[in-house]
């Protein structure tokens, strides 16, 4: 067996690599958290839904401990229900709108098949989970009042940074086809 076969080490690169970016992106941009939980552009957002399309399980597992993480030694410290069902609506909301893409075909393959419609009703279905369900937990702990506007923002900032990460994905691979290709 290989290094690089180890389960618990893609696991463990997975959720460094995550943890780091979205440590970056949350010191880099706090001017656009405009409510609770919410930037009006979350590339880390992007970066879920890529995760778990690609390692499915694992890569949700990955979101949850950043985000339980996260919530527990910076934003939430103490809040240890809060972190956990943040952790969990932050791992599910990715997991649970790839499944129900993935239904009838199964995973495998089905990268493969993705178009810009399916791509983008992708898109729209995990930003609509992802904010409501983030937003629902917010209201429930009373760390706000107004549950519409934080929706507003978080569903902007999911769907802006989906796209973001979706765009520059396909320009890496333009650029990686190219030059393979000479």
């Amino acid at each position: 067996m290989k290094l690089t076969d180890s389960k618990a080490l893609k696991f463990l690169v997975i959720t460094f690599t995550f943890g780091i970016v979205y440590a970056i992106n949350n010191a880099l941009t706090p001017w656009l958290l405009l409510v609770p939980g919410a930037h009006l552009v979350h590339i880390p957002s992007g970066i879920k839904l890529i995760l778990v399309i690609l390692f499915e399980k694992m890569g949700a597992c990955s979101i949850a401990v950043v985000s339980l993480a996260a919530g527990a030694l910076f934003y939430f410290p103490g809040q240890y229900f809060l972190n956990f069902e943040l952790a969990l609506v932050n791992a599910l909301a990715p997991y649970w709108t790839v499944a129900l893409f993935t239904h009838a075909k199964g995973i495998d393959g089905w990268i493969q098949s993705l178009t810009q419609q399916k791509m983008i009703a992708i898109a729209l279905l995990y930003s609509m989970l992802n904010s409501a369900l983030n937003q629902l937990v917010f209201y429930w702990s009373h760390l706000t009042a107004d549950i519409l506007s934080g929706f507003a923002v978080m569903f902007v900032g999911d769907v802006t940074g989906v796209l973001i990460v979706i765009m520059l994905l396909r320009i890496a691979g333009r650029v990686l086809k190219r030059r393979s290709s000479l």
